[in-house]
């Protein structure tokens, strides 16, 4: 469940010591508003970067990696994600003291980047049942229409069920990425958002011909005992 809190989306799903937020408009736009936030380079790809010390994150905060996810270990390092129309997704198991982000377009959606990133948490000793995950908005499938060879693709990947005419519901296609990881349903917070036709909460590229403005995601791992 999602609940609305100091102008950005947090789901019940994550513990105290997940500290996360969806940005909206009214967070401000990300290119202004990174603050000491680690923010990617992001090239729509499957690429996903592992911050395993301090002195990396402090160098990907001044040269950001080509990359379209970031994963952690270390508390007190945020990771972020711009998006204004894509699928930012937050990752965290509190068991293992593990946290990710990723940016999912139509390309890196379709490349199957949020099971990457569950690869990525299990690689570094997570269990899948312990993995908690936060789909954030994105644009709906009735604003997100595409053509008929990438509907077609993203139909023989994810099933009918994602695809409605030329259109594709791009948060249920990672909805089924992850199930497919053997994630529970119930580890899996997604809302019934739309960038683009809630223009009052959100920047979306598709409705505004471009990019005017961006959202920012971050996660941050506060502590563990």
């Amino acid at each position: 469940m999602y609940k609305f809190e100091q102008y950005q989306f947090k789901s019940s799903l994550f513990d105290q010591n997940t500290i996360h937020g969806f940005g909206t408009k009214a967070y401000g736009d990300a290119k202004k508003n990174l603050r000491s936030f680690i923010q990617p380079y992001q090239t729509h790809g499957t690429t996903i970067e592992h911050i395993n010390s301090t002195g990396l994150a402090k160098e990907y905060s001044q040269s950001p990696p080509n990359a379209d996810g970031l994963i952690t270990n270390i508390p007190n390092i945020t990771l972020s994600v711009m998006t204004a129309d894509c699928v930012p997704i937050i990752y965290s198991d509190s068991t293992k003291g593990i946290i990710g982000i990723t940016h999912g377009g139509w390309k890196g959606t379709l490349s199957n980047i949020s099971e990457i990133m569950i690869s990525k948490f299990i690689s570094l000793g997570s269990k899948v049942g312990d993995i908690k995950v936060a789909i954030g908005p994105a644009i709906g499938t009735c604003c997100y229409e595409v053509s008929d060879n990438i509907a077609s693709r993203y139909k023989s990947n994810f099933g009918s069920s994602v695809v409605d005419s030329f259109k594709i519901n791009l948060m249920r296609a990672n909805y089924i990425s992850l199930l497919r990881t053997g994630l529970l349903p119930s580890n899996i917070d997604r809302g019934f958002f739309c960038t683009s036709c809630q223009s009052n909460k959100f920047w979306s590229y598709r409705r505004d011909g471009g990019i005017i403005g961006e959202m920012i995601s971050y996660v941050k791992l506060k502590f563990m005992s």
